[in-house]
């Protein structure tokens, strides 16, 4: 394993970070490049990204009141079972 210390800057950033690779790899200088540019352009993404909206705090629940009980009404009375 190597590891390939680096450091990008674009004047305002300055990112320092590491790449490691097997021994064996098959890169290419460019794509070595590549993967350390892609490595800054998505640091700079992630620490200039505005700050996410604040989540507003639910409300809790309206406290559910107990039903007041009253007597049914004649309409509201079952039916009286018939004889057989």
């Amino acid at each position: 394993m190597i590891k390939i210390d680096f450091e990008k800057t674009d004047g305002t950033y300055t990112l320092r970070d590491a790449l490691h690779l097997e021994d064996d790899h098959t890169f290419s200088e460019q794509e070595i490049e590549a993967m350390m540019q892609q490595r800054f352009d998505n640091w700079v993404a992630i620490i200039t990204a505005p700050a996410p909206e604040p989540v507003p705090e639910e409300q809790p629940p309206e406290p559910i009141q107990e039903a007041q009980l009253t007597e049914p009404t004649q309409e509201e009375q079952p039916p009286e079972p018939e004889a057989v």
